[in-house]
């Protein structure tokens, strides 16, 4: 492992202890509702309280870095919102832009069982191997829609 993915690695993950990501990609998803109206005062009470990173897109980074401090970011590369097809997660941006912004990670979301599921999995794959290429820190996000069938 290079150092540089070890030392980004410390970032997100924190301590020895217990990791605690703070998750801010819903103010995209459905809007900025309740405590993601400011998602400054939020980042600053959850490092304060002992966050070791935050999980967001490019512009929670961009209005938080102050408050960020020495935590990790971690940026989600896929989205969708609730105004139409909430489980079909689309790819935004690459590792490349995260690794221009600053950020220690990416994430990729699958939802396992969405009829564009093969989509989002080749997406997961393509970002895996720029991970790999660059050497930098992934993390994958999935849910379940409905049943699986056997």
């Amino acid at each position: 492992m290079s150092i540089g993915k070890e030392r980004r690695l410390r970032r997100i993950m924190g301590g020895s202890g217990p990791t605690y990501v703070l998750p801010l990609d819903d103010a995209l998803i459905s809007g900025p509702r309740g405590a993601l109206h400011d998602p400054g005062k939020l980042v600053d009470l959850a490092v304060r309280a002992g966050a070791a990173s935050v999980l967001g897109y490019p512009g929670v980074l961009r209005c938080c870095s102050t408050e960020l401090g020495d935590a990790g970011f971690i940026q989600n590369l896929t989205c969708s919102t609730t105004l139409s097809h909430h489980v079909d997660k689309v790819s935004l941006n690459g590792v490349e832009d995260a690794v221009r912004n600053g950020a220690d990670g990416v994430a990729v979301h699958v939802n396992f069982t969405a009829e564009t599921e093969p989509t989002m999995l080749s997406n997961l794959g393509r970002v895996a191997e720029e991970c790999r290429q660059l050497d930098f820190p992934l993390l994958g996000l999935h849910q379940l829609f409905g049943p699986i069938s056997t």
